[in-house]
């Protein structure tokens, strides 16, 4: 199956962002192929070596800022869980855990380090399924925690809400929103 996208942002202040996204996925693979504005070129693939095992790779360019990188990936998966690993040349080695607990409950972690900087994060969440609507949320290291409701009110029409709270840097998120045709 191959697949093309175009996605482009305007801004005030003549500023704009351009990406062009070219994907390719068969029965055990998936391929994609990225060109943005300011000389960005990227590329990854991902590749099923078991039935649940898979292992990938992903590089980029960013010509104007004469940057590169290439990073590794691993995903395991069962039918209730899957745990993902990735360490790139950047620095960053990012470890994710899900665990489906029940049909409409499942639990998440990660953990993300960067060696040039020396931060750490790590995060918990959780997905919750009702009848009518999903209540998403996430904690992390920081103290930041987050919130999504989506409640579904018709066929195609769903009511969103949001909320990101950080009182460390006194930082708050709140958000609204409809989702129309899906």
């Amino acid at each position: 199956m191959l697949w093309y996208i175009f996605r482009g942002q305007s801004f005030l202040y003549l500023t704009s962002n351009a990406e062009y996204f070219l994907h390719v996925q068969g029965t055990d693979f998936r391929s994609q192929l990225q060109i943005g504005n300011n000389a960005f070129y990227g590329g990854n693939y991902i590749q099923s070596v078991s039935p649940h095992l898979s292992l990938g790779t992903e590089i980029f360019w960013l010509g104007h800022q004469r940057k590169s990188g290439i990073g590794f990936a691993a995903r395991y998966n069962t039918d209730n869980m899957v745990a993902t690993g990735q360490v790139a040349s950047t620095g960053i080695v990012a470890l994710s855990y899900v665990q489906k607990v029940s049909e409409k409950v499942s639990l998440a972690s990660d953990f993300m380090y960067n060696h040039l900087t020396q931060d750490v994060t790590s995060s918990f969440g959780y997905d919750y399924i009702l009848r009518q609507c999903r209540l998403r949320g996430r904690i992390d290291s920081n103290g930041v925690f987050a919130a999504f409701l989506e409640e579904r009110l018709n066929m195609g029409v769903n009511f969103i809400l949001s909320a990101e709270v950080d009182h460390r840097k006194k930082d708050y998120k709140f958000g609204f929103g409809m989702t129309v045709g899906e």
